[in-house]
């Protein structure tokens, strides 16, 4: 989920997809990225989010290593399916441009 205030912001993902805030996209949790932000009146302004194992992944993939073995493992980190983005959501407070 994306969010700026004040809302109606365009976000430009560095992956290529574009959305007025607020909006929820589906993204792959295997890679990081930057989003940046445009609204009149506003200063444009970039934020980033970052991909990481998060604690229910890092269980879910000792899991896998008991269960699976190494090519449970293997698939949940191909698939990014041990991984979060953070922050998620996003919020963004733009500043009004000066006069």
């Amino acid at each position: 989920m994306i969010e700026s205030n004040p809302a109606g912001a365009v976000a430009r993902l560095s992956t290529g997809r574009i959305c007025i805030t607020p909006c929820t996209l589906t993204l792959s949790r295997k890679e990081a990225f930057s989003i940046s932000f445009e609204k009149d009146g506003f200063l444009p302004t970039t934020a980033y989010v970052s991909s990481g194992v998060d604690s229910a992944g890092g269980a879910g993939m000792a899991g896998n290593v008991l269960v699976g073995g190494i090519v449970g493992v293997g698939i949940d980190s191909y698939s990014g399916a041990n991984k979060s983005l953070s922050p998620n959501p996003l919020r963004v407070t733009l500043e009004k441009e000066s006069d």
